[in-house]
């Protein structure tokens, strides 16, 4: 258990570090980190964690970059011009 604590902290830290993001998103990187764990080959049964703990194959098409910078789009009709 431990060993597994480390591997998902030391994701967290090379998650947060790499886009210099802040500590207040930890949970969100926490969880992101778990994904990427969980969608990882385990050599000895020659497929994913998920795979192997409930026969499902993880969706791995909606992953998207960690930490990218997104814009809020404001509608038009909310936008006040002066």
């Amino acid at each position: 258990a431990k060993r597994l604590n480390r591997t998902i902290n030391d994701f967290i830290k090379a998650l947060l570090y790499q886009y210099n993001l802040y500590l207040a998103l930890w949970g969100h990187a926490y969880m992101y980190a778990l994904q990427i764990y969980n969608s990882m080959l385990n050599k000895l049964k020659n497929m994913s964690r998920q795979e192997a703990f409930d026969g499902t194959i993880l969706d791995v098409s909606s992953f998207q970059t960690f930490g990218c910078k997104v814009y809020a789009r404001v509608p038009e009709t909310a936008r006040n011009k002066l």
